[in-house]
């Protein structure tokens, strides 16, 4: 069954980032990705389903690996957007099912939707959250993160910098986001690189602790940080090319990112950052 690539990559993106806020190895909290929460107009559903007998071993970590294989699936040549299901196991047993697809699941008694940090109020937040200071079309602009009071993130295009396609953007997204959950998210933070799907001129994502910030921000923030880039002028600005960012706290700087293309053309797998 074909699905349409932009609902399933921004449900992918959006589901890893809040298992990654969850922790690596938490028990993954189904109430806060719980498809049956999404809006009427959602088109695509990401469906996780314990297995009956070893279903409390699902951790978060389990299903960022497999979202993150399944959007490199995807994305990457051949490209093709269509109904996934996956197995997963540990130990060769069985401890959940996953599905991406067009029909939303039933909804599950044993499931209360979260009221904070769930996929309905991160869908909610991106449709509706826009900076007043930022015209339509901007090659530059200032947000805010509502998460961490006091932090502004400057961002701008590179003046005749290189386009890239949205999937390989979003790959790097998640790749990004995937190499964040896998370290401890309250220890200090230092450098992460994440890539989209493997090829010469790659979309890449990198961000790097200014000397002034390092072992006093901790990788949870910069997950955050990631979030609003990804939802405030991705998402917004609907222009997909190369760009340079910093992250102040009142004057000091924390970090400094940029999207970029990468001709190295390697494969990238998790924690090689």
């Amino acid at each position: 069954m074909p699905l349409e690539p932009t609902d399933v990559l921004r449900m992918i993106v959006a589901t890893v980032w809040i298992l990654a806020r969850q922790g690596w190895t938490s028990r993954v909290d189904l109430a806060k990705v719980d498809p049956t929460i999404l809006p009427p107009e959602a088109t695509v559903f990401i469906a996780i389903t314990r297995a009956p007998m070893r279903g409390d071993q699902l951790q978060a970590g389990h299903v960022i690996l497999a979202l993150h294989q399944a959007i490199f699936q995807m994305a990457g040549p051949p490209q093709s957007f269509c109904g996934w299901r996956a197995t997963l196991k540990l130990r060769d047993r069985p401890i959940a099912i996953m599905s991406i697809t067009n029909q939303r699941p039933p909804r599950r008694p044993q499931i209360n939707p979260s009221p904070d940090d769930s996929i309905m109020e991160f869908v909610k937040s991106n449709a509706t959250r826009a900076p007043p200071e930022k015209r339509f079309g901007a090659d530059a602009g200032v947000i805010s993160d509502p998460d961490i009071p006091h932090c502004q993130i400057a961002w701008a295009y590179v003046p005749q910098g290189h386009t890239m396609d949205e999937e390989d953007v979003w790959t790097a997204w998640v790749d990004t986001m995937a190499n964040i959950a896998y370290h401890s998210l309250l220890t200090p933070f230092d450098h992460v690189v994440g890539y989209g799907a493997p090829g010469l001129g790659r979309a890449a994502l990198r961000l790097t602790a200014s000397p002034a910030a390092q072992l006093q921000l901790d990788w949870v923030s910069v997950l955050s940080f990631v979030g609003v880039i990804g939802s405030q002028v991705i998402v917004k600005e609907r222009r997909f090319a190369e760009m340079r960012f910093g992250v102040r706290y009142g004057p000091r700087e924390l970090v400094r990112g940029e999207l970029y293309k990468d001709w190295t053309g390697g494969i990238q797998t998790i924690s090689q950052s």
